[in-house]
């Protein structure tokens, strides 16, 4: 009997340190993807089998790549340049040929990549729009800000994702502009020209006194109406915010780009979308809870969704490997007097704006005129 019990014993330990190795190493594949605020240099997935001043011929580095088939509007980006493609002019089973425009031309065979960061650089050198570099007094230093002047009363704060800079801003600054709001285009914590927190991960969401400081600089110059622009983990930032802060009130609006809403559902959508078993994931979670002292519950903001009381515009694309649109929808369904949900099928994470500039800058010019006009 007591052998028994011994090799029962003996299987049970062996069994819990293969379960929680299981779970360590999903624990630090969380860690790296999602906390580490490292940024990795680029993947250049495709390769170029010819290039000419007004067309670019690309092929599948792997053959297998679904970027090779993205349609609308691309920096085409290789190590050391870029140009811009609008559109598929042809296209079979491995390769396509896209329209192209740009100063530099990449090399046969050159590994190059679909960027959705259409604009480079700043409002000026992108755009032709003046701009001024306002140094915001963030909690943990100074968090750069681009300013463009406009209607003082009327203001957009703009907010990156995860792992991105002010660049994603530059799709639809031109719109902002029309729409004759002041712009303010933020930085925050953990950003390379800013300071990192002080346990040097991100916070999904947990960033938004940075944000709070934003909204606190547009009311002293003035500002009535302020709406919130959030893009992945930016729209974390932006609800964080309004369910903290003091000045929530001076909201009367928000637009978010595949918003991560809830740090749990987007773990959780990475575990499906990895094929990796449900209990396998549960144990990974586990461990990084023990590991890293995850706030599941603060950095959960589906309930301040729903109950949110202004116009909100959410923008989802259905094919997004990053951020559930099924949490989007479940917002929309059930907060339908405040929510507008535009979705576009067969669309990844934060692209929508590529897909099709036309439509998706008139949904925010509308938007932006019913609220401030």
């Amino acid at each position: 009997m007591k052998m028994i019990v011994f090799t029962i014993l003996i299987v049970v330990t062996i069994a819990a340190a293969i379960l929680f190795g299981i779970g360590w190493y999903y624990s630090e594949m969380l860690k790296r993807e999602a906390f580490v605020t490292n940024i990795e240099p680029p993947e250049y997935n495709l390769l170029v089998k010819s290039a000419n001043s007004t067309s670019i011929e690309l092929i599948s580095k792997d053959d297998n790549s679904e970027e090779l088939f993205e349609e609308g509007h691309y920096k085409i980006e290789w190590a050391d340049g870029f140009g811009k493609s609008k559109s598929i002019l042809q296209s079979n089973e491995n390769q396509i040929l896209r329209d192209y425009s740009g100063k530099d031309f990449p090399l046969i065979g050159e590994p190059v990549r679909l960027e959705t960061f259409f604009y480079s650089g700043n409002p000026n050198t992108a755009l032709n729009i003046d701009y001024e570099e306002v140094p915001l007094n963030c909690e943990l230093g100074i968090c750069p800000a681009w300013k463009v002047e406009g209607d003082r009363e009327n203001w957009v704060i703009v907010v990156h994702g995860k792992g991105s800079n002010r660049e994603e801003s530059l799709r639809i600054l031109e719109t902002l502009k029309k729409a004759d709001t002041s712009i303010l285009v933020i930085t925050y914590r953990n950003d390379p020209e800013t300071n990192p927190s002080k346990n040097g991960y991100y916070g999904f969401g947990q960033e938004w006194p940075d944000l709070e400081i934003a909204v606190e600089y547009a009311l002293q110059q003035g500002a009535k109406k302020i709406i919130l622009y959030g893009f992945s983990m930016g729209g974390a930032i932006s609800l964080g915010f309004l369910q903290e802060s003091t000045h929530s009130s001076n909201v009367v609006g928000l637009i978010l780009d595949a918003p991560v809403i809830s740090f749990n559902s987007l773990v959780n959508h990475g575990i499906a979308e990895r094929n990796v078993p449900k209990f396998i994931g549960e144990i990974g979670k586990w461990v990084a809870t023990q590991r890293f002292k995850i706030p599941w519950d603060k950095m959960d903001y589906f309930k301040t969704a729903t109950e949110l009381e202004i116009p909100v515009l959410i923008f989802h694309g259905t094919k997004d490997k990053l951020t559930p649109v099924k949490e989007s929808e479940k917002i929309a369904q059930k907060n339908d007097k405040n929510v507008t949900l535009v979705t576009t099928n067969g669309v990844g994470h934060a692209k929508m704006w590529n897909y099709n500039p036309k439509f998706y800058e008139e949904k925010v010019f509308k938007f932006l005129s019913q609220l401030i006009n």
